[in-house]
């Protein structure tokens, strides 16, 4: 079981010990009632109520959950149909460029630095993670798919405001991730190309932020557009993920902008009349112009039309 990676440090300051993502689609960013535990976590420890600016909502982590997602998922199929051995080549190609001991330096503290659950539970050492294999494909090659999905999720700029939980800056410092990544164009226009645009992998997958990235909504709907062949039902909760968006942006809009005293009288007026609690509302008094009828003529009830 693979997961979507977050740091050891924000693992620990966030309580997060659960499988957060997983290929086979249980994953908890993918999950709203699980979102919404997540960011209620999250605000506690960022003192959100005292500032709401620090204030983490639960859609967006829905929604770059499954555009992570959806990127495993069009990772898979390109395995699947054009290009079986696209990581485990990558490995090969990247150890010739910046050697084969420096390659595994780099896996290896990519395993420490964002362990899985059972690396961060002590159920296994790094390397002994790292020496596996889990559905016919090995550890190291999966670590090298999730090294550049974690590069994929630090370029993306609608993700940055939960950089922290997956920051590559410790690799950067104390690995080659940085000139592993830097070539990573080079590597994929080696490799078959893929999609309705017969593009590369590389190019497919970044193609969702092109335009400047845009919000995680626009990137939904670039994804819908852009990886459908690929990714199948989860268009469905693509859709699910950009109407949550939009409900949280007009709760937050309402946050501050609240309606007017004449509004919210007017609005309980009507509740307590539904219930019949109320007095049948005068609209004669209201600000707003309803519809005025001319009274009757003695001539109207001989009017044949």
């Amino acid at each position: 079981m693979f997961e979507f990676h977050i740091s050891r440090p924000a693992r620990d300051l966030y309580q997060v010990k659960e499988v957060l993502f997983s290929f086979n689609g249980n994953a908890v960013f993918a999950n709203p009632a699980a979102s919404r535990e997540l960011a209620h976590r999250m605000n506690q420890v960022r003192g959100a109520e005292q500032d709401p600016e620090r204030q983490v909502q639960p859609g967006a982590l829905f929604a770059m959950g499954l555009i992570d997602e959806a990127a495993h998922a069009m990772i898979a199929h390109y395995r699947e149909t054009v290009a079986p051995g696209v990581m485990e080549d990558a490995l090969a190609f990247f150890a010739e460029h910046v050697g084969e001991e420096e390659l595994d330096r780099l896996l290896l503290t990519f395993v420490e630095r964002f362990p899985g659950t059972s690396v961060y539970n002590g159920e296994q050492t790094p390397a002994e993670w790292l020496a596996g294999s889990t559905g016919g494909m090995t550890h190291r090659a999966a670590i090298f798919e999730e090294l550049l999905l974690l590069w994929f999720a630090n370029v993306n700029p609608a993700f940055e405001p939960f950089k922290e939980l997956f920051d590559d800056q410790p690799l950067r410092d104390e690995t080659v991730y940085g000139e592993v990544t830097e070539k990573l164009p080079d590597y994929f226009a080696t490799q078959p190309f893929f999609g309705e645009e017969g593009g590369d992998l590389l190019a497919l997958l970044t193609s969702v932020v092109s335009a400047g990235g845009g919000t995680l909504a626009e990137q939904l709907t670039r994804l819908r557009a852009r990886w459908g062949f690929a990714v199948g039902d989860l268009l469905r909760r693509a859709l699910l993920a950009g109407d949550v968006l939009k409900e949280e942006e007009v709760a937050l809009w309402l946050q501050y902008h609240p309606p007017s005293a004449e509004t919210l009288a007017r609005r309980n007026r009507f509740e307590g009349f539904s219930k019949g609690g109320a007095e049948v509302p005068n609209f004669s008094t209201a600000p707003e112009q309803y519809e005025k009828f001319s009274p009757d003529q003695e001539w109207m009830p001989r009017t044949v039309l």
